[in-house]
């Protein structure tokens, strides 16, 4: 697809929430009065990589539109994870912020408190892990290459399974388009 193409769904999906929010949840009070800290945390992982790669950029004196290996999603797979493992680790971490601002929603938090906390988790799932591995790869890389044969060790265990999956899958096609 692109950067192109998943910028324009990504601009889709932030317009249909913004026209319908209450799409998104059963209770209206939540969505309602709780609206900014839902879309933070909907795309938490997306926008706090971005900022934190733009502050980066910015602090070495590179332009903030200059491609490079920044983002949290290389981070992982220069770590040793397979790009399904790296992805999976993202979305893991966008949905435990979406589960503290729903939690923080449910409690009625005021809306500057919810914000607040949502934006703090968020940094802490997002950015931590970054530097975490960007410490570890500068000083203290034997910890560091235990990590990466780690990651590899988890990534071909994941794609084993879903090699496994897709082997499955295709067997069915092919008896579906036998007994036709």
């Amino acid at each position: 697809m692109g950067d192109s193409g998943s910028l324009v769904l990504g601009l889709f999906l932030f317009l249909s929430i913004c026209q319908d929010p209450y799409y998104l949840a059963d209770d209206a009070f939540i969505v309602d009065s709780y609206f900014l800290s839902f879309i933070i945390a909907l795309f938490s992982a997306m926008l706090f990589d971005s900022v934190r790669v733009v502050i980066m950029r910015a602090l070495k004196g590179n332009s903030p539109f200059e491609p490079d290996r920044s983002h949290l999603h290389h981070a992982y797979v220069d770590a040793g994870m397979s790009h399904l493992l790296a992805t999976i680790k993202i979305v893991l971490n966008n949905m435990a912020v979406i589960a503290v601002w729903y939690f923080t929603a449910k409690a009625e938090l005021s809306e500057v408190l919810q914000l607040a906390i949502v934006l703090s988790v968020g940094v802490v799932f997002i950015w931590v892990p970054y530097f975490m591995l960007e410490y570890l790869k500068n000083k203290s890389v034997d910890r560091y290459i235990l990590i990466t044969r780690r990651c590899r060790r988890r990534s071909e265990v994941l794609n084993n399974f879903s090699n496994l999956i897709q082997r499955i899958v295709d067997g069915r096609r092919r008896q579906t388009h036998i007994a036709k």
